[in-house]
């Protein structure tokens, strides 16, 4: 068992790196969502300059199509990093609720201790005083 303000810390860095791990991945799709948006505009600019639009075409351009499959892996790699997310937020919550426990418990026995020192004191000052 962790002693009291050690438990507080484990708790504490669990959430820090839940924190992190959520921001990194919100920055992946940030930026896998930039790079879509450039491929599209690059298979766009490609098929206006060929003028084929039809990916069937036999003279579709090479880079077009190419382009295309890294867009479509970009995107489910997205979809991938929004399920991460999500369970990464999850545990965030998770990580939260148990540093919220322990602040709690912490507080429930400095409390605790507080009135037990309260007791003590008044317990002895009776002792003291019933002396003759």
């Amino acid at each position: 068992m962790y002693p009291r303000g050690t438990l507080r810390r484990v708790k504490q860095f669990q959430l820090d790196e839940c924190r992190r791990t959520v921001m990194r991945i919100e920055n992946l799709i940030a930026d896998f969502e930039q790079t879509n948006t450039a491929l599209i505009r690059e298979i766009t600019v490609e098929q206006d300059r060929a003028r084929i639009h039809d990916p069937t075409n036999v003279a579709y351009p090479l880079f077009a199509r190419a382009a295309n499959q890294r867009r479509e892996n970009v995107q489910r790699s997205i979809e991938e990093l929004r399920e991460k997310l999500s369970d990464a937020q999850v545990a965030l919550g998770e990580a939260l609720d148990e540093l919220g426990k322990v602040e709690s418990l912490d507080e429930r026995r400095q409390l605790s201790e507080q009135q037990g020192k309260v007791k003590d004191w008044r317990h002895d000052w009776r002792i003291k005083s019933s002396r003759p």
